[in-house]
């Protein structure tokens, strides 16, 4: 949920629109260069020649130096609009600093920043002028604080440590799919923002329960006042009006309140339904009639994570208006290397691809950022749920009252702006922190002393502080780390979610996914080449050269090429001896076909509940996992998973020497028919032997069907086998091809 538009009561200057001259220099020096707010040092100073791209070739080792330095941001002569004065209270507010700055107005210190996630409020009334304002940004090195504070620290902090200090993007520290660049910043619009008795921050809608035509809401209304009185509540939602009053309380409070709506249209997933979205109206008026409007749309929509006992051990699916839903689709990490502000095109290109390979979820990774206002939005349109993880991602993080302090305001800000979105499915505390503590040999060395008391910070973090604050402000489901249990423990594919790195990273042949199935695969991966654009911006001298340095910077796994190798010549026995070009063609055939054929095997077994492979999208130029490159290239993968992602699948399982055919339908209302033939074959020394099958009639009476077995047993030995699916279903014809391995 999203504010459109506001009005009255309160008055915003933006100090960051284009009219408005940011400079910037490094502290110490007397040169002033232009600067782009929002955005980062390392753009700016690549807009102004000092340093080449960053994302190009081997320009990364070369700019390290930047991430050392102190940097001032300054916005000098600006002018205060006249109504802004007139208010009883200002206040600077800064949506997004990245991450440790001093700021100053005037010459005036107002204070200092310490987390990207978090906004702050400056008071600033006595010290803004009409006319030539000076504002100004002191930024320091994020690695140099994480050092003081981890010096500071008695317990060892297990994991990157240095970015575990650190409040900002964890991916800016580097990652295997990403470089270093731990920049700086105004990463979001800079606001004045004026008011006088009351100021109206954020409004959202949530729905607790659906029955015979009736939807139970409860509207959360985010307020500041500076005295008590009484305030009126107008409130239209989709043309059904309510009034509440409440007394206002002196600071910062929310007043919350039930309605009831009839005949609701409900908000469903992308292809369970339409994501319908209401126009809503929120007036807030004082006692003396001075008002403020905020218009937004909603959705109405119950969302449940299921985790029950069952005969595989314990649930996990997801309930959409009471009705289950197979999840599908990918782990999003941000959009770009370096923060600034993403335009709507840009989210809706990426988002419409999604949309188009059949996907109804998203996985907002915990290494990068809690995403704009406009990418939820889109979500909602589009009927693309989210599972958001906090930004907190593979390592220990501290527990001490600052921190935590810190922490508390970041989650309780992004919880109220996110989780009234439709879109939104559950809040996850963390992605691998509790796989790693458990599994990565994180406690080797440490005594029994330092381990409780890292469990305490650990508990005390995502089992207490990020559920209560997300139980408080919404009633999204809450899951503390993704996955539950690493791959290591027995229970990791019968409990919870799971993240299956047995492929790649235990170089696990991709059959090992024909029987690993867990309860929700919430991540696994094969990386391949990206298109040959992207190599170009790798090495621009010589993109198919293996051995440039360029290329080899642009693969920050460290076993990456080995391991495409390996699995690429499991199929393509030759493959490494073929020119660059069809080599990287053929490692994209092999992470399509595998992949592909492994979200099939999941979406065919009721013991699971949904499928998000690692990873959606590209921060750089990259050798990785994604389906889509950095310049937004669909990769072989993709365009195969809108086959595979499709509502209506035919598939296959072999067992036991029989061929099962199989037929998922995720739209799936009552009993039908679907007629199979086909036919499989098996290459012999240049003959073919094979097994032929029609009208082969499955009874579709749920969301999976399964065929009476067909004998393979006349197919012997382990020559290449082909397998043609043809299924007529509501006068439409379905033909799949596999090749069996």
């Amino acid at each position: 949920m999203n504010s459109m538009a506001a009005q009255n009561l309160s008055v915003k200057q933006n100090l960051t629109s284009p009219f408005m001259s940011w400079v910037f220099n490094e502290e110490g020096k007397t040169e002033l260069m232009s600067a782009v707010v929002p955005g980062n040092v390392h753009r700016d100073l690549v807009l102004n020649k000092k340093i080449a791209d960053p994302l190009i070739g081997t320009n990364e080792t070369t700019v390290q130096w930047v991430s050392e330095k102190s940097w001032e941001y300054t916005l000098n002569d600006f002018v205060c609009e006249p109504n802004m004065l007139l208010q009883d209270k200002i206040e600077l507010r800064l949506n997004g600093i990245d991450t440790y700055a001093k700021i100053f107005l005037n010459n005036t210190f107002l204070g200092e920043t310490n987390n990207a996630f978090v906004q702050f409020d400056f008071n600033v009334k006595g010290i803004l002028l009409p006319k030539g304002n000076k504002l100004r940004f002191v930024f320091s090195p994020a690695e140099a604080y994480a050092k003081q504070k981890l010096a500071e620290r008695i317990l060892p902090l297990p994991g990157d440590s240095i970015r575990a200090v650190c409040r900002k993007p964890q991916y800016h520290f580097g990652w295997d799919w990403g470089p270093k660049l731990v920049t700086c910043g105004i990463t979001k619009p800079i606001e004045l923002v004026g008011h006088t008795d009351l100021l109206f921050e954020t409004f959202g809608v949530e729905t607790l329960s659906l029955n015979e035509g009736k939807a139970q809401m409860r509207a959360h209304i985010h307020y500041r006042a500076d005295k008590e009185e009484k305030i009126t509540v107008a409130f239209n939602f989709g043309g059904q009006l309510f009034k509440e009053e409440f007394i206002s309380r002196v600071g910062e409070h929310d007043f919350i309140f039930p309605f009831e709506l009839n005949e609701p249209k409900l908000w469903w997933p992308n292809e369970a339904g339409e994501p319908f979205m209401y126009l809503v109206q929120c007036t807030l008026q004082t006692a003396s009639g001075k008002a403020n409007t905020r218009v937004m749309k909603a959705g109405v929509r119950t969302i449940e994570l299921v985790n029950k006992p069952d005969e595989f051990g314990e649930s996990f699916y997801f309930k959409v208006n009471g009705k289950s839903i197979f999840m599908k689709g990918a782990n999003y990490i941000p959009l770009r290397m370096l923060p600034s502000v993403n335009s709507e095109a840009e989210y809706r290109i990426l988002l419409e691809q999604c949309k188009g390979a059949h996907f109804n979820m998203l996985r907002v990774w915990g290494g990068g950022i809690y995403e704009s206002d406009m990418f939820y939005s889109l979500c909602n349109e589009m009927g693309i749920l989210i599972w958001q993880d906090f930004m907190f991602a593979c390592s220990m993080y501290p527990g001490d009252a600052k921190f935590l302090e810190s922490v508390q305001k970041e989650a309780e800000q992004n919880v109220r702006r996110i989780s009234y979105n439709p879109c939104m499915a559950l809040w996850c505390g963390n992605n691998e922190n509790a796989e790693a503590w458990s599994n990565w040999g994180w406690k080797t060395g440490l005594s029994n002393a330092s381990v409780a008391a890292i469990d305490s910070e650990y508990n005390q973090l995502f089992n207490q502080l990020l559920p209560g604050i997300v139980g408080h402000f919404s009633n999204l489901p809450y899951w503390p780390s993704s996955p539950q249990f690493g791959r290591g423990n027995k229970e990791s594919l019968n409990v919870g979610d799971s993240h299956y790195w047995g492929l790649w990273h235990d170089a696990q042949p991709f059959s090992v996914l024909e029987t690993k199935v867990p309860r929700f695969m919430s991540e696994f991966g094969m990386q391949s080449f990206p298109s040959e654009d992207v190599l170009k911006l790798m090495s621009p001298l010589a993109p198919y050269d293996m051995n440039s340095e360029g290329i080899k910077l642009h693969q920050k796994n460290a076993r990456g090429f080995g391991l495409m190798k390996q699995y690429t010549e499991q199929w393509y026995p030759k493959a490494s001896e073929l020119p660059v070009p069809e080599y990287a063609k053929l490692t994209q055939e092999m992470q399509a076909e595998g992949m592909c054929r492994a979200i099939e095997v999941q979406r065919s077994s009721p013991r699971c509940g949904g499928t998000l492979y690692w990873q959606l999208n590209d921060v750089w130029p990259s050798f990785s996992w994604s389906s889509i490159d950095v310049l937004g290239k669909e990769k072989i993968f993709h365009q195969k998973l809108k086959e595979s992602y499709a509502p209506q699948l035919l598939t296959y399982k072999i067992e036991n020497d029989s061929l099962y055919i199989i037929w998922v339908d995720d739209q799936y209302k009552e009993s039908y028919y679907v007629k199979v033939f086909g036919e499989i074959k098996q290459l012999q020394k240049k003959r073919a032997r094979g097994i032929g099958f029609s009208n082969y009639t499955i009874a579709v009476n749920g969301r999976i069907s399964v065929s009476e077995g067909i004998s393979l047993r006349d197919l012997k030995g382990k020559q290449k086998r082909m397998l043609l699916l043809n299924a007529e279903y509501k006068d439409i014809l379905l033909e799949r091809r596999f090749t069996l391995r």
